[in-house]
């Protein structure tokens, strides 16, 4: 097994170190997954090697971040040290590399364990091009760092004076387009569906990429305002470390949908190796993992579903967001259904988006279900869930939370005759308002 090992880390360091020409027929040559798998022990994806090349290879890096992100490779995880690709960029000053991230929708405003964006990384290292950059990608310039520092006063002093140029001019701007622009109520503009823009389509080089584009695409009709959620205080059903999980306004109806077409993709990525992966069917996707299939035809409505649940129509049924406090972004999502027959609260869907998992962040939403099915007078003795054999990651959370498998896998039907192996175990736990069954 050394020698396999051994292999698999000059892999990554191919990437990273190697002349291009190389490091690019490495890649078109590599098995998938080689391509979707990790440095250990801290966590990096190919794509992360690709944008640690050595300074003055902005193009390299690019040509590279191309190829793997058309490969299917995530732009979306997040290392040991909770940092995107994106950080790796900056942090060599890779202009162009950071742009095209940034361009394919790879979070500018994602913060890592220290509570700094990418742009802090440009920044402190005086790569003013590529902060300039990362600014004109919308990168927030009020951001600060655990210790209470801004993007001026961490950045190198040669570029300082020009970041807070750059700061005083947004500030100035902003003051000025909200004194020229005429007040709208704002039930009016909310209920004027903005149609999304337009998608460049490309063949997908493999399944997963065609699923991942899917799950991108923001439901057609639908206003643009992406996941924010103004939460007060009194609104937060559990609490902590910078979140809260709250009730989902009907107004993010859409953005609950992108949600749940990752938590496909989740599942999907979970089972990448398996030699059937390229039999499975879109519809497949969607039924195993309890998600409604929007691309078949005649087309089913996912959005008047969810806002069903969210504005109180579906009384068995509710989901609860996970709230990001200093963005006011959705984070994740629980969604629960009322198994009266025994007693028992379902939790059919558990999402924490990548860049924000490792912080204990599904057990509150567990927690916070729990209290707000007993706020419902929901009588429920156990909390239930299923989870997929494969995600082991997973099975450690629930175990940690005290849930304990019960009985034998369910097979899942995915479609194919080996499927068999990669099947549905259910967890149960006391809920633990069992005691107060009723109350309100």
């Amino acid at each position: 097994m050394a020698p396999q090992k051994k292999l698999k880390n000059e892999f990554f360091f191919i990437i990273r170190d190697k002349p291009a020409a190389m490091a690019m027929k490495m890649v078109k040559d590599a098995p998938i997954a080689h391509l979707t798998s990790c440095y250990k022990p801290t966590m990096q994806t190919p794509l992360f090697f690709a944008c640690a090349r050595a300074q003055g290879q902005d193009a390299e890096a690019l040509a590279l971040c191309k190829l793997l992100v058309g490969f299917g490779v995530t732009l979306h995880w997040v290392d040991e040290y909770q940092q995107t690709a994106l950080y790796y960029a900056a942090r060599q000053g890779h202009s162009k590399t950071c742009a095209y991230l940034v361009q394919q929708g790879i979070d500018v405003n994602h913060a890592d364990r220290n509570g700094e964006t990418a742009l802090f990384y440009a920044a402190t290292r005086a790569h003013l091009d590529t902060a300039v950059t990362l600014i004109e990608g919308r990168s927030r310039l009020d951001v600060v760092n655990r210790w209470g520092r801004n993007i001026v006063q961490v950045a190198a002093k040669e570029i300082s004076p020009r970041l807070q140029e750059e700061v005083t001019a947004r500030k100035r701007k902003a003051q000025e387009i909200s004194s020229a622009a005429p007040a709208a109520p704002a039930a009016v503009s909310a209920a004027v569906p903005v149609a999304p823009p337009a998608k460049r389509r490309r063949a997908a080089a493999t399944p997963l990429e065609a699923l991942r584009d899917w799950a991108d695409e923001w439901p057609a009709g639908e206003v643009l305002q992406g996941g924010k959620i103004e939460a007060k205080p009194q609104d937060f059903i559990r609490s902590g470390g910078g979140y809260a999980v709250v009730k989902t306004p009907v107004a993010c109806a859409a953005r609950l949908r992108v949600s749940e077409k990752h938590f496909v993709v989740d599942h999907a990525e979970l089972l990448v190796k398996e030699k059937w992966f390229a039999d499975v069917t879109h519809d497949s996707w969607c039924r195993n993992v309890g998600v409604v299939d929007d691309t078949v035809k005649p087309p089913h409505d996912p959005i008047n579903a969810i806002k069903a649940v969210l504005s109180g129509q579906n009384p068995m049924h509710f989901t609860l967001s996970l709230v990001h406090l200093a963005t006011r972004d959705i984070s994740g999502y629980v969604h629960c259904m009322d198994q009266k027959d025994e007693e028992k609260l379902s939790i059919s869907h558990l999402k924490v988006d990548s860049a924000h998992q490792g912080k204990g962040l599904g057990g509150m939403l567990i927690r916070a279900a729990e209290d707000y099915s007993q706020k419902l007078g929901w009588k429920c003795a156990t909390t239930g869930l299923s989870v997929l054999e494969a995600n082991s990651r997973a099975v450690r959370c629930y175990a940690k939370y005290g849930f304990k498998l019960d009985g034998a896998s369910n097979p899942a039907t995915w479609g194919a005759d080996e499927m068999e192996a990669s099947g549905w175990q259910r967890w149960t736990k006391s809920h633990p308002h069992a005691a107060k069954k009723g109350k309100v």
